[in-house]
């Protein structure tokens, strides 16, 4: 089993599009997949319809659960099922994660649990765009971490900084492993062109040859409640998904 944690603490750059649509391509693929919800604005629970105000990852992240199982609800996907966020999870901060409130390996013993069972082949965590509580708890549980991110002068910056970050708690969790660099909302023109260059060439971590291309069947996805790769088989989006996780796998699946 592989945990992944999608993570960039810039909002709108793709991470719960990329983490409903990995999932998506992964269960095709007759692989049995865990989506985990680590943000307060829980879009990702929202579009599996999943329920949020019930057990869900404050209950875990808090140690205030005794039933494990009971996080886990199915999706309307088939291989897919979620663990659920909720707005309850604004209050969890770094503080609370210092003061000992929130513990902050919950969400690495929740997957090794599994892992033992042999229940998942991959857990992918939307996490929040922010280093809060459940953000940190979501990289120390993560085998790879994937950055999703538009292009831009301020973004370039910004992952710069999540990876210093991500690189200093390589202390707490030794296996954890940059996957790379997903660059979204990509169009053919000179801003994304030079951009491109500038994240391949300055980055210090790996860039994903493949590009998430712009279309507007992403936005109709949300809308229609569906993965895109499902939803508009044939558009830019959906092709780049798919191509981008035979990047990712590197023909291992």
């Amino acid at each position: 089993m592989k945990t992944i944690a999608i993570v960039n603490l810039k909002g709108g750059v793709g991470k719960t599009t990329t983490a409903i649509n990995m999932a998506a391509i992964l269960a095709e693929k007759n692989k049995n997949v865990l989506l985990i919800d680590a943000d307060s604005q829980y879009n990702l629970s929202m579009h599996m319809k999943a329920k949020t105000d019930g057990i869900n990852l404050c209950d875990l992240i808090s140690g205030d659960i005794d039933d494990e199982d009971a996080l886990i609800q199915k999706t309307y996907l088939r291989n897919v099922d979620i663990v659920a966020g909720s707005i309850d999870l604004m209050d969890f901060d770094l503080s609370a994660l210092r003061a000992g409130e929130v513990k902050e390996t919950s969400i690495r013993d929740f997957c090794n649990n599994l892992k033992q069972n042999n229940t998942y082949d991959y857990v992918i965590i939307d996490c929040p765009p922010s280093f809060s509580a459940s953000c940190a708890a979501s990289i120390y549980a993560a085998d790879d971490i994937i950055i999703p991110t538009t292009i831009g002068v301020y973004e370039y910056e910004g992952i710069r900084n999540i990876v210093k970050q991500i690189n200093g708690m390589k202390t707490i969790n030794s296996n954890l492993n940059i996957a790379g660099v997903l660059l979204t909302q990509y169009r053919k023109d000179d801003i994304c062109l030079q951009g491109a260059d500038l994240f391949n060439s300055n980055l210090p971590v790996r860039v994903f040859n493949t590009k998430i291309w712009r279309s507007n069947a992403v936005s109709e996805s949300v809308f229609a409640n569906e993965p895109c790769v499902s939803w508009s088989p044939t558009s830019w989006a959906a092709k780049t998904y798919r191509a981008f996780i035979d990047e990712y796998l590197g023909g291992d699946c």
